[in-house]
């Protein structure tokens, strides 16, 4: 059976205030997760690992329980597409991605399908619960806008913060919970940001493992230098994480890739040691900079001026808008 998505039923438009909450209290503190893991996570693996596809709504609340929301696509985001309605586990009574898992229900009140019932659950004693839905909220929601550098920057910092480890068991937890085929261009974006590319024998960069962006990122006609485009499709221009592509969401069988993304980066043990800075360059000094980058960038991708001229405005609109929100929150 096909998997579905169920992030693209539970859209909200609070990310603003779900990265303030993620990064003022998650990321600069929080809770001690060594001293509040919670003991349910894997319980209810092995719980939604018993709902099958075909059970009624009677059949999973016995096992089950009742559920922490219940959401209906026909009451609160009519969609021609996945469940009639869902069970939440987790998701603190708000219509957020669930942090425990869930269960699609069809019209005739039977399972459709079932969400975060396998794969190997998050190490206990390495964050609470309430410290992962800061995390998937900030995360998840980032994939319906179109999130600036600036953004990135103080996200990719929080992670940073954290250490690897912690970081990579959070992006397998949301893996494995959501299961999702949309994870967005902003997850992979940070992950780039948070690796250094490795310097060769030779003083030549090893490029970074490409993210499965596919179809949606510029096609190169040649194997470009690595220290031109070490972690394509993104560019850190004076530190700044700049979009080489328009594309702001993305959609399509991305199942089990992010997965694999983790694998190949975590082979490379390349986690940045320091924060990303935020460059004090001015505007006039940032667009020189660009222009000369992006000529040699264009020269590397297939596609016709038209395209080009339109990526480029593109991407230096990104310097525009981290100029505007460097000015909005003053120098760091």
């Amino acid at each position: 059976m096909e998997r579905k998505s169920i992030v693209r039923h539970t859209r909200d438009n609070r990310f603003l205030l779900a990265v303030v909450v993620a990064v003022h209290v998650f990321f600069e503190g929080g809770t001690n997760a060594q001293d509040q893991s919670d003991p349910f996570r894997k319980e209810m693996s092995v719980k939604l690992s018993r709902v099958t596809e075909g059970m009624t709504s009677s059949e999973v609340l016995a096992i089950m329980g009742k559920p922490t929301l219940q959401w209906s696509a026909e009451k609160d985001e009519p969609s021609s597409f996945g469940g009639d309605f869902y069970w939440f586990y987790g998701s603190d009574e708000r219509p957020t991605i669930p942090t425990l898992g869930s269960v699609e229900f069809t019209s005739r009140g039977t399972v459709r399908e079932v969400f975060g019932d396998d794969g190997v659950v998050i190490e206990a004693g390495l964050f609470t619960e309430s410290e992962f839905a800061e995390f998937v909220d900030a995360f998840f929601f980032s994939y319906q806008r179109d999130v600036g550098p600036y953004e990135i920057i103080e996200l990719a910092n929080s992670l940073q913060a954290l250490g690897r480890e912690r970081a990579f068991a959070l992006y397998r937890e949301w893996c494995r919970v959501v299961e999702s085929e949309t994870f967005g261009i902003v997850p992979y974006m940070l992950l780039l940001c948070l690796h250094e590319p490795v310097k060769l024998e030779d003083g030549s960069l090893k490029r970074l493992p490409e993210p499965p962006l596919g179809e949606y990122i510029p096609r190169l006609k040649r194997d470009p230098p690595p220290e031109l485009l070490p972690r394509y499709p993104i560019h850190l221009l004076d530190g700044i994480p700049i979009k080489l592509f328009t594309l702001t969401q993305f959609s399509g069988s991305t199942v089990g890739l992010m997965d694999q993304f983790l694998d190949a980066l975590e082979k490379e043990n390349c986690w940045k040691s320091t924060p990303l800075s935020f460059s004090n360059k001015s505007r006039e000094e940032l667009k020189v900079e660009l222009k000369d980058y992006f000529a040699k960038y264009a020269e590397c991708i297939e596609g016709s001026q038209s395209l080009k001229d339109t990526l480029q405005e593109y991407v230096e609109a990104q310097i525009d808008s981290f100029v505007l929100s460097r000015e909005r929150n003053g120098a760091k």
